[in-house]
């Protein structure tokens, strides 16, 4: 049986410092550039509230079930859902279907891309000056 991840941010005591975004996008893209990073971090309202965006690995993933080109996959190994970019025709669809908001679409690239796990070791774990995101399986 395959153990699901998640990835787990303790809002309470994160700084907002968006490490994390810039870790994920040099890890991911080669560039520090918030845009590309896989990992979201949203502040909203008057005393700013922090939240995270971030995949959910979804046991009956609906990226998957709507992808018309099979280009979304869990991983037989690991049990990640990942997405072959060389698959992907740009149609959004995964996006639509993602209850969490978590698929993003690059623009230039016209791809989908979404959380991996930076093949199991995440940079923005890596990364946290505070060390409030982990990893917890289930």
């Amino acid at each position: 049986m395959i153990t699901i991840k998640k990835i787990i941010v303790n809002e309470e005591k994160c700084t907002g410092c968006r490490i994390c975004e810039l870790a994920c996008s040099v890890e991911n893209e080669g560039v520090y550039n918030p845009e590309l990073s896989r990992i979201i971090k949203l502040s909203e309202g008057l005393p700013e509230t922090l939240s995270t965006i971030v995949c959910q690995q979804c046991i009956d993933a609906p990226c998957i079930q709507v992808c018309p080109v099979n280009a979304i996959y869990s991983d037989d190994k690991n049990g990640i859902v990942k997405i072959d970019a060389d698959k992907c025709i740009g149609c959004k669809k995964c996006i639509q279907a993602c209850p969490y908001n978590a698929m993003i679409f690059n623009e230039k690239m016209k791809k989908a891309f979404k959380c991996e796990f930076c093949g199991g070791d995440p940079a923005c774990i890596k990364k946290c000056p505070v060390n409030v995101i982990s990893i917890l399986d289930f």
